[in-house]
């Protein structure tokens, strides 16, 4: 088993150091090969201290750079094109250390255990938490739409939209052909795409921390309205689908949009089969 980790990064010098020690000792511990691998986007003096830890501490460390912010759609499907040829598994969390590399052990388990494509790391589910503090509008628009998703649809995951996974490689070279929204709403659209697709989905609890440092990158307004939109195009074609004499079976795949051109400098086709 070897893990590519996928991380967008933007202006979070103050946490790509930890975030990437803490992942290595892990891995470490653990007896697995791995990598890790930044999407850095501005510049606050991220670059530099990556270097250094490449140098000194972490051979398996590689990043790319771009000067202005992508989207965290658009940051993890560039990170996806470029995950290692002979890596197994893909791993995605914050930059932020929302997440917690230590509880990496029981996403693996799982995946050994019960050979399932794609690990959730939840907060919603029995032993899960999130930190007291949190801004009501980020906590409301996340459990409006898995609240949503979970009772229009037959995906019943309860943290659709957490960006803690663990997948198989094969997940990746399926969906990366498709087209994702560039913000938020591109964990949501993923996790949908693989659930069509037809790959098994199980949750883990995890403890979303507070981060320690920097600020929080997630545009409230945009976030919100695009959350909005995402269920109403997905109620519309719901209904539309359901209507009597529509001669079609109901087909919950077709909401995400492209925001993604093809000409765009950051790459968004794979050249992987997977039957939608």
């Amino acid at each position: 088993m070897k893990v590519t980790v996928v991380i967008p990064a933007y202006h979070e010098k103050g946490n790509v150091s930890e975030l990437s020690v803490r992942l290595q000792r892990v891995f470490v511990a653990m007896g697995l090969q791995f990598e890790i691998f930044f999407v850095i986007q501005g510049d606050d003096g991220s670059l530099e201290a990556l270097d250094e830890l490449s140098k000194h501490e972490i051979p398996s460390l590689r990043w790319a750079y771009f000067p202005s912010p992508l989207g965290v759609g658009a940051a993890f499907c560039y990170g996806f094109q470029n995950i290692s040829p002979d890596c197994t598994h893909v791993l995605t969390l914050d930059a932020d250390l929302n997440h917690q590399p230590e509880e990496l052990p029981l996403f693996v388990t799982e995946v050994r255990k019960h050979e399932v494509d794609i690990v959730v790391g939840s907060r919603y589910v029995r032993g899960g938490s999130q930190f007291e503090g949190l801004p009501f509008w980020k906590f409301a628009s996340s459990r409006l739409v898995n609240d949503f998703l979970s009772y229009t649809t037959d995906l019943k995951i309860s943290d659709k939209t957490s960006g803690y996974r663990l997948m198989r490689r094969e997940v990746v070279d399926c969906l990366v052909n498709a087209s994702f929204s560039r913000g938020y709403d591109f964990y949501l659209e993923f996790m949908w795409r693989a659930h069509r697709a037809g790959f098994n989905i199980v949750e883990v609890p995890i403890e979303f921390k507070a981060r320690k440092t920097g600020r929080s990158k997630m545009p409230k307004i945009r976030t919100f309205l695009s959350y909005l939109f995402l269920l109403l195009r997905t109620y519309a074609d719901l209904v539309r689908k359901r209507r009597p004499g529509s001669g079609q079976d109901i087909d919950h795949g077709n909401f995400t949009r492209s925001n993604i051109s093809p000409n765009s400098t950051v790459p968004t086709r794979f050249s992987r089969g997977c039957k939608d």
